[in-house]
């Protein structure tokens, strides 16, 4: 196992990489200056206040606020060049490391019988709303990387079905020959590897699950600075709920097909409320089927 701290903070890339990407524009991303009109961060934009690109504490990104006017859109482009430029410094650094690896098996002859996995602890923003953070449950934070190479000979193919985290334990053990115990949370993507083709009986949604809050000996809830967030994630769509926010629960419901910027929230649509129905359905099931008991009462109290 090799855990990279790139491109993690502090944004210090390595000195041969120090003047990278510094003629360099960066395409903003199309939803930048979100201002969250219609949906619950607008609600909780207090608490966000730390999650924006203007408002990061990173020290090497100080000096630019003597160039801030005060007007956010300005603020928000001019920071994002920078941040972007480091992040991206960063990951070349990554990027050759990987290669280094890669050569590495192949010299040695280890790359007949090694299954090489590369994926991240979680997602990120890079401007996406215009944050700088990971926690949001929008999908720049909730998607991470996920590439696998099989020895021999393997087509190169990409499957859409849902995975998670929870699945690595599993097919490493798979992959390995070993068998899975039975109280293993996650499924081995051994049959999704190898068969390259989405599969049938594979998980039709993903269940998250943000733990802003702890709870205390005294059986309280403590909040702590992010807040608390859960949901739900299916192919298409997508269901968030901030449960103890300021005078929450805020929800959130977004339609992936035709919003896949989540810039639309549906919760409260007429129309989406028989899709909305069974989205709660879900969520109810897999925050029972993860025994994540203080979930299920939350939502036994918002359902009564």
């Amino acid at each position: 196992m090799l855990h990279f701290t790139a491109p993690h903070s502090p944004h210090i890339p390595a000195p041969r990489h120090m003047y990278l990407f510094q003629d360099t524009v960066f395409a903003e991303p199309a939803n930048l200056l979100d201002d969250y009109t219609g949906r619950a961060p607008a609600l909780v934009a207090d608490a966000l206040v730390w999650s924006r690109l203007i408002q990061n504490n990173y020290p090497q990104y100080q000096y630019l606020r003597k160039d801030y006017t005060g007007d956010v859109a300005h603020d928000t482009r001019l920071v994002y060049q920078e941040y972007v430029r480091n992040y991206l410094r960063m990951v070349a650094g990554i990027d050759e490391n990987v290669g280094r690896l890669l050569d590495y098996l192949e010299l040695s002859g280890l790359d007949k019988n090694t299954v090489v996995i590369y994926t991240s602890d979680n997602g990120f923003f890079l401007g996406e709303h215009g944050f700088y953070n990971k926690m949001w449950m929008y999908e720049d934070g909730f998607h991470i990387p996920l590439i696998v190479r099989m020895p021999g000979s393997h087509a190169a193919s990409t499957n859409s079905d849902i995975v998670s985290m929870l699945d690595m334990a599993p097919t490493l053990l798979d992959l390995a020959g070993v068998s899975v115990p039975g109280d293993v949370q996650g499924r081995s993507l051994k049959p999704l590897i190898l068969s390259q083709s989405p599969s049938p009986q594979w998980r039709e949604s993903l269940y998250y699950h943000y733990y802003g809050y702890t709870l205390s000996t005294s059986n309280n809830w403590i909040a702590s600075t992010n807040g608390e967030i859960f949901g739900l994630r299916t192919k298409t769509a997508k269901l968030v709920c901030y449960p103890r926010w300021k005078n929450g629960p805020f929800w959130e419901s977004f339609d992936l097909v035709n919003d896949p910027l989540e810039m639309t929230n549906l919760y409260a649509a007429p129309s989406h409320q028989d899709e909305l129905s069974d989205l709660r359905k879900q969520l109810y099931n897999l925050a029972g089927y993860y025994k994540d008991t203080n979930i299920v009462n939350v939502l036994d109290t918002l359902n009564k």
